[in-house]
Protein backbone atom coordinates (compact mmCIF):
# COMPACT_ATOMS: atom_id res chain seq x y z
CA UNK A 1 0.00 0.00 0.00
CA UNK A 2 2.71 2.52 0.80
CA UNK A 3 4.66 1.34 -2.14
CA UNK A 4 1.48 2.28 -4.23
CA UNK A 5 1.07 5.90 -2.70
CA UNK A 6 4.51 6.80 -3.29
CA UNK A 7 4.38 5.27 -6.81
CA UNK A 8 1.03 7.50 -7.10
CA UNK A 9 2.63 10.59 -5.76
CA UNK A 10 5.59 10.43 -7.76
CA UNK A 11 2.87 10.57 -10.98
CA UNK A 12 0.63 13.32 -9.58
CA UNK A 13 4.22 15.49 -8.95
CA UNK A 14 5.17 14.80 -12.93
CA UNK A 15 1.91 15.35 -13.94
CA UNK A 16 1.45 18.68 -11.93
CA UNK A 17 5.07 19.69 -13.32
CA UNK A 18 4.04 18.76 -17.03
CA UNK A 19 0.96 21.11 -17.05
CA UNK A 20 2.94 24.16 -15.83
CA UNK A 21 3.38 27.06 -18.19
CA UNK A 22 6.72 27.60 -19.37
CA UNK A 23 6.99 31.26 -17.82
CA UNK A 24 10.99 32.52 -18.65
CA UNK A 25 12.01 35.58 -16.72
CA UNK A 26 11.86 38.44 -19.18
CA UNK A 27 15.46 39.36 -20.56
CA UNK A 28 17.35 41.80 -18.74
CA UNK A 29 17.00 45.46 -19.94
CA UNK A 30 20.79 46.66 -21.87
CA UNK A 31 23.38 47.82 -19.29
CA UNK A 32 23.17 51.76 -19.58
CA UNK A 33 25.48 53.36 -17.77
CA UNK A 34 27.05 56.46 -17.98
CA UNK A 35 30.75 56.76 -19.08
CA UNK A 36 32.48 57.87 -16.87
CA UNK A 37 34.61 61.40 -16.72
CA UNK A 38 37.17 62.99 -15.05
CA UNK A 39 40.03 65.81 -15.47
CA UNK A 40 42.94 67.61 -13.45
CA UNK A 41 44.01 70.75 -14.60
CA UNK A 42 47.00 72.78 -12.65
CA UNK A 43 47.75 75.99 -13.25
CA UNK A 44 50.41 77.49 -11.85
CA UNK A 45 50.17 74.76 -9.06
CA UNK A 46 46.51 75.10 -8.13
CA UNK A 47 44.55 72.32 -9.49
CA UNK A 48 41.13 71.96 -9.94
CA UNK A 49 40.36 68.09 -10.02
CA UNK A 50 36.95 66.36 -10.37
CA UNK A 51 35.73 62.84 -11.07
CA UNK A 52 32.63 60.49 -11.38
CA UNK A 53 30.48 57.87 -13.02
CA UNK A 54 27.18 60.13 -12.92
CA UNK A 55 26.32 63.96 -15.16
CA UNK A 56 24.43 66.11 -13.70
CA UNK A 57 24.52 69.43 -15.85
CA UNK A 58 23.53 71.41 -12.66
CA UNK A 59 27.18 69.90 -10.83
CA UNK A 60 30.62 69.49 -11.42
CA UNK A 61 31.09 67.64 -14.80
CA UNK A 62 33.70 67.23 -17.84
CA UNK A 63 31.49 67.00 -21.08
CA UNK A 64 32.43 66.99 -24.72
CA UNK A 65 30.47 68.87 -27.16
CA UNK A 66 31.23 67.74 -31.13
CA UNK A 67 30.55 69.91 -33.91
CA UNK A 68 32.84 71.19 -36.56
CA UNK A 69 34.75 72.61 -33.60
CA UNK A 70 34.51 70.46 -30.22
CA UNK A 71 34.22 72.06 -26.86
CA UNK A 72 35.64 70.22 -24.14
CA UNK A 73 34.11 71.62 -20.86
CA UNK A 74 35.45 70.77 -17.46
CA UNK A 75 33.79 72.14 -14.70
CA UNK A 76 33.54 72.12 -10.85
CA UNK A 77 30.16 74.31 -9.45
CA UNK A 78 29.52 72.36 -6.36
CA UNK A 79 32.75 71.70 -4.11
CA UNK A 80 29.75 69.67 -1.56
CA UNK A 81 29.25 67.00 -4.41
CA UNK A 82 31.28 63.74 -4.22
CA UNK A 83 32.77 64.14 -7.55
CA UNK A 84 34.40 66.99 -5.69
CA UNK A 85 38.27 66.96 -4.93
CA UNK A 86 39.91 69.86 -5.17
CA UNK A 87 40.79 73.26 -6.45
CA UNK A 88 38.05 76.51 -6.93
CA UNK A 89 34.76 76.79 -8.48
CA UNK A 90 35.10 77.59 -12.58
CA UNK A 91 35.84 75.95 -15.62
CA UNK A 92 37.46 75.58 -18.35
CA UNK A 93 36.35 76.01 -22.20
CA UNK A 94 38.56 73.91 -24.56
CA UNK A 95 38.29 74.37 -28.49
CA UNK A 96 39.46 72.12 -30.86
CA UNK A 97 38.89 73.15 -34.65
CA UNK A 98 39.39 69.57 -37.03
CA UNK A 99 40.44 67.56 -34.29
CA UNK A 100 42.83 64.54 -34.52
CA UNK A 101 44.36 61.97 -32.80
CA UNK A 102 47.73 63.21 -31.77
CA UNK A 103 48.98 66.71 -31.12
CA UNK A 104 46.71 69.13 -32.49
CA UNK A 105 47.99 72.65 -34.01
CA UNK A 106 48.40 75.24 -31.88
CA UNK A 107 46.62 77.25 -34.54
CA UNK A 108 43.66 75.31 -33.83
CA UNK A 109 43.55 74.85 -29.93
CA UNK A 110 42.49 77.36 -27.73
CA UNK A 111 41.88 77.67 -23.79
CA UNK A 112 38.90 80.13 -22.31
CA UNK A 113 37.13 80.31 -18.52
CA UNK A 114 37.75 81.30 -15.28
CA UNK A 115 41.15 79.31 -14.18
CA UNK A 116 43.12 80.88 -16.70
CA UNK A 117 42.08 84.08 -16.68
CA UNK A 118 42.25 83.81 -12.55
CA UNK A 119 45.76 82.92 -13.43
CA UNK A 120 46.83 84.90 -16.03
CA UNK A 121 47.03 88.87 -16.59
CA UNK A 122 46.30 87.93 -20.16
CA UNK A 123 44.58 90.89 -21.89
CA UNK A 124 45.92 91.93 -25.67
CA UNK A 125 49.97 91.46 -24.70
CA UNK A 126 50.15 87.67 -26.10
CA UNK A 127 52.68 85.40 -24.66
CA UNK A 128 55.45 83.46 -26.03
CA UNK A 129 56.16 79.97 -25.57
CA UNK A 130 59.96 80.65 -24.22
CA UNK A 131 61.48 83.09 -21.58
CA UNK A 132 61.32 86.14 -23.10
CA UNK A 133 60.93 84.88 -26.59
CA UNK A 134 58.94 85.67 -29.70
CA UNK A 135 54.81 86.25 -29.34
CA UNK A 136 53.15 83.12 -30.35
CA UNK A 137 52.12 84.60 -33.92
CA UNK A 138 48.16 86.13 -33.35
CA UNK A 139 48.30 85.91 -29.76
CA UNK A 140 47.70 89.16 -29.03
CA UNK A 141 43.90 88.77 -29.71
CA UNK A 142 42.83 88.84 -26.05
CA UNK A 143 40.66 85.45 -26.32
CA UNK A 144 42.51 82.93 -24.43
CA UNK A 145 46.45 81.10 -25.30
CA UNK A 146 46.45 78.75 -27.80
CA UNK A 147 48.13 75.64 -26.64
CA UNK A 148 48.93 72.16 -28.58
CA UNK A 149 45.97 69.82 -27.21
CA UNK A 150 47.16 66.23 -27.26
CA UNK A 151 44.00 64.09 -28.50
CA UNK A 152 44.87 60.33 -27.13
CA UNK A 153 41.07 59.25 -28.18
CA UNK A 154 37.84 60.49 -29.63
CA UNK A 155 35.70 58.99 -27.80
CA UNK A 156 32.46 57.67 -29.39
CA UNK A 157 28.76 58.14 -29.78
CA UNK A 158 26.62 55.78 -27.15
CA UNK A 159 22.65 55.32 -27.20
CA UNK A 160 20.08 58.00 -25.31
CA UNK A 161 22.55 61.25 -24.45
CA UNK A 162 25.45 59.96 -22.82
CA UNK A 163 24.76 56.43 -22.08
CA UNK A 164 27.75 54.03 -22.87
CA UNK A 165 29.53 56.24 -25.19
CA UNK A 166 32.97 56.50 -25.10
CA UNK A 167 34.92 59.32 -23.54
CA UNK A 168 37.20 62.15 -25.46
CA UNK A 169 40.79 62.23 -23.42
CA UNK A 170 43.51 64.43 -23.86
CA UNK A 171 46.31 66.48 -22.52
CA UNK A 172 48.64 68.61 -22.49
CA UNK A 173 51.60 70.19 -20.34
CA UNK A 174 53.83 73.25 -20.47
CA UNK A 175 54.79 76.48 -19.86
CA UNK A 176 53.57 80.05 -21.45
CA UNK A 177 55.11 83.42 -20.33
CA UNK A 178 53.64 86.50 -20.13
CA UNK A 179 54.32 90.13 -19.31
CA UNK A 180 54.63 91.58 -16.00
CA UNK A 181 54.41 94.74 -17.06
CA UNK A 182 53.77 97.09 -20.26
CA UNK A 183 55.96 100.05 -19.07
CA UNK A 184 59.00 99.37 -19.25
CA UNK A 185 58.39 96.44 -21.77
CA UNK A 186 60.14 93.62 -19.32
CA UNK A 187 59.46 90.79 -22.49
CA UNK A 188 57.65 87.56 -22.00
CA UNK A 189 59.30 87.09 -18.29
CA UNK A 190 56.23 85.33 -16.22
CA UNK A 191 55.73 81.75 -16.66
CA UNK A 192 52.51 80.31 -16.12
CA UNK A 193 52.75 76.36 -15.81
CA UNK A 194 49.40 74.16 -17.29
CA UNK A 195 49.10 70.57 -17.42
CA UNK A 196 45.51 69.50 -18.66
CA UNK A 197 44.24 65.89 -18.23
CA UNK A 198 40.64 65.41 -19.12
CA UNK A 199 38.24 62.45 -19.90
CA UNK A 200 35.23 64.16 -21.00
CA UNK A 201 31.49 62.46 -21.54
CA UNK A 202 30.51 63.14 -25.34
CA UNK A 203 26.91 62.63 -26.79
Amino acid sequence: MKTKLASLLVLTALFLASCTPNNPQPNPSPNTTITSWKFTITINGVTHRAESSSFNVNSNYCVASISNSWSIHPRIIDKTAASYISGDNGELIITIDNPSLGVNSISNCMVLGSWITDAINYSNNGYSLTLNGPMVPNSSGGLGPKIPINLTSLGSAGNGGYNNSQPVKGNYSGTLYFKSSLVPDPGFDTPVTIDINFEAVRP
